[in-house]
């Protein structure tokens, strides 16, 4: 464990928390991750609920979470 006896950030940037961790990301990964990062900290804002809802249709939220689960098992490989 790369982490053991350290107490991880508090932190939903998952920009940050992918500069800090041993992971070599592809670009494609990287870009995706940066999207995903994007929702988290715009949905905080009620400004921008009304644009997500708009982004947000069904193809585009289904396709979402297909390649958010790819990416997880991927980095759950990569930390076992």
């Amino acid at each position: 464990m790369h982490n053991e006896g350290n107490v991880p950030p508090r932190t939903h940037n998952l920009i940050h928390l992918l500069s800090i961790a041993p992971i070599d990301l592809s670009d494609d990964k990287s870009e995706f991750m940066l999207s995903l990062n994007r929702f988290q900290l715009e949905g905080r804002y009620p400004d921008y609920l009304t644009k997500m809802h708009n982004i947000c249709n069904e193809s585009f939220t289904t396709a979402m979470i297909s390649e958010t689960n790819k990416l997880r098992l991927w980095l759950l490989g990569k930390v076992q």
